[in-house]
């Protein structure tokens, strides 16, 4: 099937670094009279994890610190603090660990005392997990930490521990504590020589722009039009290759791919489309649509095959703000098979776009690591260059 486009040029562009963002900010907060400064945000295979420090001491020699997050995943908090405190015990017998009521039925509270493998650190752990929603499989994490050293320093923090713990717990369930926010990373995609290689411009691509909207629906044989119009460019580079589909009347509206010589897909980019609310504040949400993106699109596509989650962040896309969480599938040969889960909100609408971008590094002649994705490829050329345009 023949699809009607417009070659021409375009420029992928994001913006440039942090501080660049429009949206950087600084959280800080306030937990038992002392002010904790934002100092940066993390990732484990499991969780999200947004860290702070007493305003004004380094954070490698501070004793003392909180961490808010979003563990993903994770059904009940009550059967999680527990199972907690039975990993605790069976590797410590004589750490401390205890539960703490909490009115909401969908929340843990509880304390532990443990040291380090070696002896040398004892560190003191408040924790509270709360779930926003019964039904969705994630909890937000607040976690309070201080750690000692030295000879009398278990001694120490127990006596402190059983002092403070009315004032920490009730710290813990009033606190006002920033929700997690998730890191920015710039992507920039593209390099065009041009003049014989004199000039080298950023970003410029010749390609042939294609619209998602009615009449590509209407071509593929889709009756309703897309509910997120859009449209996309195909750098001229991958031509010979690229294939082109669609079903507008199931959760894929459109898809890109680039085949080798045996048809075999090497990178493709997948479109579909999501709902929020019109007029909630977008970065804020990033790390919900984030978290949503992972329990019901990445883990269930990769888990099975022994992937799991490597990095999330947000980013730009065509100035728009994005939240993207990253997969990564291992082959016995050395080589990965890359997901890349974005959702991109539309500014004032109720529809965005899910998108995912697939890399296998074993085809790939331009991707081969995890840092390539940002900026390298035709699936990030053409993520890149996603537009949202108006319904006709």
């Amino acid at each position: 099937m023949k699809y009607f486009c417009t070659i021409g040029t375009f420029l992928l562009l994001t913006l440039d670094s942090y501080a660049q963002d429009g949206n950087a900010q600084v959280p800080k907060l306030q937990f038992d009279g002392q002010e904790y400064t934002f100092h940066h945000a993390g990732n484990t295979s499991l969780a999200l994890q947004n860290y702070y420090y007493p305003t004004g001491q380094d954070a490698e020699k501070s004793a003392a610190r909180i961490v808010r997050g979003t563990f993903i995943g994770i059904g009940d908090c009550l059967a999680y603090a527990q199972a907690i405190g039975k990993s605790i015990k069976s590797k410590q017998p004589d750490a401390s660990f205890s539960l703490m009521p909490d009115s909401n039925p969908n929340a843990a509270l509880f304390a532990q005392l443990t040291s380090s493998s070696n002896g040398n650190f004892h560190t003191i752990d408040i924790w509270h997990l709360v779930k926003p929603d019964p039904k969705f499989p994630a909890i937000l994490v607040t976690q309070f930490s201080l750690r000692a050293s030295g000879p009398d320093a278990r001694s120490k923090l127990s006596a402190l521990l059983n002092e403070r713990l009315k004032v920490w717990s009730a710290g813990m369930l009033k606190g006002k504590f920033p929700a997690p926010v998730l890191p920015f990373k710039k992507e920039t995609v593209g390099d065009h020589s041009a003049a014989g290689g004199l000039v080298k411009v950023e970003g410029f691509k010749a390609g042939a722009f294609y619209n998602v909207d009615a009449n590509f629906a209407k071509k593929l044989g889709g009756s309703n039009p897309p509910p997120a119009p859009f449209k996309v460019t195909v750098p001229l580079k991958y031509k010979k290759s690229v294939v082109i589909n669609g079903a507008p009347n199931v959760p894929e509206i459109a898809v890109f791919a680039i085949t080798d010589e045996h048809k075999q897909i090497i990178e493709s980019v997948h479109y579909t489309t999501f709902r929020r609310a019109k007029n909630e504040e977008i970065v804020g949400k990033l790390p919900f649509f984030a978290a949503l993106i992972e329990v019901q699109l990445a883990i269930p596509a990769v888990k099975p095959k022994g992937g799991r989650a490597i990095d999330r962040y947000r980013t730009k896309i065509g100035g728009m703000d994005a939240a993207v969480v990253l997969t990564e599938i291992k082959r016995p040969d050395g080589s990965s098979f890359f997901q890349k889960f974005i959702a991109l909100p539309q500014p004032g609408e109720e529809q965005g776009l899910i998108i995912i971008g697939k890399v296998d590094t074993s085809k790939s002649p331009d991707v081969k690591t995890a840092n390539d994705l940002t900026s390298k490829g035709f699936a990030a050329q053409v993520l890149h260059s996603t537009e949202f345009i108006k319904a006709e």
